[in-house]
């Protein structure tokens, strides 16, 4: 068996191989983060023996080495990763001597996975959680920043027009509301609307009645707000990202549903598989109960 140690850096990478008895058959090699320095790694593990086992092990850096593993695993390579301080604790324990340098860490992960054998490979179908983690984290990001938004809205309205929110219970992100400032933009452009307006308003949600958009338009006729034109450039400029960041959030979703649904589907296939291969199991356990039992010799050809 060979064991491949490969530090993890943002521009470049180092590696080492070693074999069972931990003689050194590639010493410490840097390669860069492109594609040159990645066909130079895959060149010096399709030079070694492929009869006998490869264990690739790598420490997990985040983001920098998702290349490199989707490469590997391009290539039919699988791979362990590694908790550093656990890398770390076993270096301080091999050597009193604490020098570090990415040449001697690649030497060290090769030898790391050399003396475990807790550590699984990945599984390129695994693939589901990385990009899961991935739209996750990005979605978060986007709610997050859209209710940074929501807050500098409502901020601005409680200047403008602060008797607004009271219709829609506090809640700025109800469709009606932001078609009724986008369109209407000010308090007195409000106070001004007409009957057909008015029915347009209704008409955006039927469950807002006609009578709460005559309340708004008479409290629009009285309000103490402000609306100086940089008030309303900015409410409009943070409406329109609003809606923006609304709409990556709803096709991020969309996405993970997607991929929620086909992990379903492959968990669903391999339960029928293991139902399947248990049915055999059990047909096959009768035919031998059957054949010990009653001393015959198996005939293949009562079988087609």
């Amino acid at each position: 068996m060979f064991f491949v140690g490969i530090d993890i850096a943002k521009y470049k990478h180092d590696f080492a191989i070693i074999n069972n008895d931990g003689l050194v058959i590639v010493p410490p090699k840097t390669i860069q983060n492109s594609k040159e320095g990645f066909n130079d790694l895959l060149s010096s593990l399709l030079a070694l023996d492929r009869s006998q086992e490869i264990k690739i092990g790598l420490e997990a850096t985040g983001h920098y080495g998702l290349n490199l593993k989707a490469f590997l695993s391009k290539h039919g390579f699988d791979f362990v990763e590694l908790n550093p301080l656990q890398v770390s604790k076993f270096h301080s324990q091999m050597s009193l001597r604490r020098t570090k340098t990415d040449k001697i860490d690649c030497l060290v992960i090769a030898q790391f996975i050399s003396t475990k054998n807790e550590y699984k490979p990945y599984q390129q179908s695994l693939y589901h959680i990385q990009a899961l983690k991935c739209l996750t984290r990005l979605r978060e990001t986007y709610v997050s920043q859209r209710s940074l938004i929501l807050v500098k809205m409502t901020n601005i309205l409680d200047t403008v027009f602060p008797e607004f929110k009271s219709f829609f219970s506090n809640k700025l992100k109800s469709i009606t509301a932001l078609f009724i400032l986008k369109k209407y933009k000010t308090p007195s452009r409000i106070s001004k609307w007409s009957k057909k307006d008015m029915n347009l308003v209704h008409n955006i949600s039927h469950n807002f009645s006609l009578s709460k958009v005559a309340l708004i338009k008479d409290a629009a006729s009285h309000t103490v707000g402000n609306s100086s034109d940089y008030l309303i450039d900015e409410l409009l400029s943070l409406i329109s990202t609003f809606e923006s960041l609304d709409k990556e959030v709803e096709s991020i979703e969309s996405k993970i549903t997607k991929i929620m649904l086909d992990i379903e589907k492959k968990v669903t296939d391999h339960k029928c598989l293991r139902v399947a291969d248990s049915h055999c199991a059990k047909k096959l356990i009768r035919i031998i109960y059957y054949l010990e039992t009653h001393q015959k010799k198996f005939d293949a050809s009562l079988c087609k």
